[in-house]
């Protein structure tokens, strides 16, 4: 990293107009304040055996990748580079050609992150970064359990996957979705907390797999936890629950939540279930939802053979359909 110099001596005109060359005033000068400017520092994967990312010697530098350096691994050879140690790492940016596993500790990307290939968090923390799709179309798979990802954006294009093993991720500082995010592989079940009152946002979709046990859970921290989706995002495909983790935990729907898929069925419950957007069932989908606080001229609908099993809104005392 290096700044530019803070001042600058900037001489004005040392000649009245109309005055010859050859009669000057004293010359003035001026302290000019220059604005302070980072030029970035790229640090470049030496290591064609892949390795662990906290390895200094692996990098061009000498050092592991720092906060105002771009990390980039694109040495040709066929190996992945994995972020297992129990470390906080911070860079400005991340692009990969190899497979890239982040399985421990923290990294935390300024910008973007963008692999070419296989990339997969099975146990540590991504936090602040854009993920952005690649040219060969890869996602990211997240594997196992005790996963977090705080503040991050998927970009449109991008699908975040499970293995074919029941997964819990936690989801801290909110989670901007433009593209995918598919919960559940089949009939296997997963969920996602989302720790403390945060929102889904963006204009991606929640697919949920085969099983029941899929949820997308409000979970309380210190204080009641409310869970808001965006006015962007789409909920729909198999069974699953949209739920407060307690009895004090809330959801709120300003998107669109749809059960549409035959004889599978979605749940919402918690304190309250506000909806300012559109919960509907369609195709032979089921719906359940508990303690319902409906918006003047919201949605809650079933059609198309579409099954509700319990629509309860607390201000009217009882359980109705809606439509």
């Amino acid at each position: 990293m290096r700044n530019s110099g803070p001042f600058h001596w900037k001489k004005r005109g040392s000649r009245r107009r109309g005055q010859s060359p050859s009669v000057s005033r004293a010359a003035e000068f001026v302290v000019e304040i220059l604005e302070r400017r980072m030029l970035l520092t790229t640090n470049s994967w030496t290591n064609a055996n892949g390795g662990d990312w906290d390895t200094a010697s692996n990098w061009s530098l000498g050092h592991v990748p720092l906060a105002s350096e771009d990390a980039v691994i694109n040495l040709s050879g066929n190996y992945t580079v994995t972020h297992a140690a129990n470390t906080a790492d911070s860079v400005n940016s991340l692009t990969s050609t190899v497979p890239f596993t982040l399985s421990g500790g923290a990294l935390n990307v300024a910008t973007t992150v963008q692999v070419s290939n296989t990339f997969t968090i099975s146990g540590g923390t991504l936090s602040n970064a854009t993920v952005l799709a690649s040219g060969s179309g890869q996602g990211l798979t997240l594997s196992g359990s005790g996963s977090t990802l705080s503040g991050v954006t998927i970009s449109t294009g991008v699908t975040i996957a499970e293995t074919t093993s029941s997964l819990t991720v936690a989801i801290a500082g909110s989670l901007t979705l433009d593209g995918t995010l598919d919960v559940g592989n089949g009939s296997v079940a997963d969920t996602f907390d989302f720790l403390g009152s945060q929102t889904l946002g963006g204009s991606g979709t929640v697919v949920f797999g085969a099983s029941q046990l899929n949820n997308l859970t409000a979970k309380a921290i210190s204080t009641p936890a409310t869970l808001t989706f965006g006015s962007g995002i789409t909920v729909d495909g198999g069974s699953g629950k949209v739920q407060g983790n307690s009895a004090t935990d809330s959801i709120i729907n300003n998107g669109t939540i749809l059960s549409n898929v035959s004889g599978a069925g979605v749940t919402l419950s918690g304190a309250s279930v506000s909806n300012g957007g559109t919960i509907s069932a369609t195709g032979g989908g089921n719906l359940s939802i508990a303690n319902l606080q409906n918006a003047a001229g919201q949605t809650v609908s079933i059609a198309g053979g579409g099954d509700r099993r319990a629509i309860a809104d607390p201000r009217q005392g009882a359980a109705r359909p809606r439509g």
